[in-house]
């Protein structure tokens, strides 16, 4: 088949030896793609982590607005990838301090398996890992 992995007039401009070497090139970035892409399960289970997320900030303070950032937001996170998720609260109040009482909120869920503080961060950080059967289990997509 004519495949063209470059414009028309650069791929039809090239010699067959480099005709071959972009082909096996681009088929070898497709299968790694294949790889590394998300699934559409994992997702869900992040949008489901950010909206529990939401959830427990909001159940503390009504007006928390939640929010993720980063590759995740972009849609350009891999499998492994880390969720980052903005916390604001117009009420104010010491962010540490909302902060802790924000990782005992979660830490009474059964997917979060992890809830540590980053007092040491310049900005709060809270770390979460997830349990994806749990998560799966309690979002109702466990198979």
């Amino acid at each position: 088949p004519d495949y063209n992995p470059l414009c028309p007039l650069v791929y039809e401009a090239l010699s067959e030896p480099l005709r071959h070497t972009a082909r096996v090139l681009h088929a070898e970035v497709s299968s790694f793609l294949g790889q590394v892409e998300p699934t559409e399960l994992c997702a869900v289970l992040r949008a489901e982590v950010v909206r529990r997320v939401r959830c427990a900030a909001q159940s503390l303070w009504g007006d928390a607005e939640v929010d993720p950032y980063g590759s995740f937001a972009t849609g350009l996170y891999l499998p492994h990838s880390d969720v980052d998720i903005l916390v604001t609260n117009p009420q104010g109040g010491d962010p540490r301090n909302m902060l802790h009482l924000l990782a005992r909120e979660l830490k009474e869920e059964a997917w979060c398996r992890i809830s540590h503080r980053v007092d040491t961060a310049p900005v709060p950080v809270l770390k979460l890992e997830v349990d994806s059967a749990k998560l799966q289990q309690a979002a109702g997509l466990a198979p």
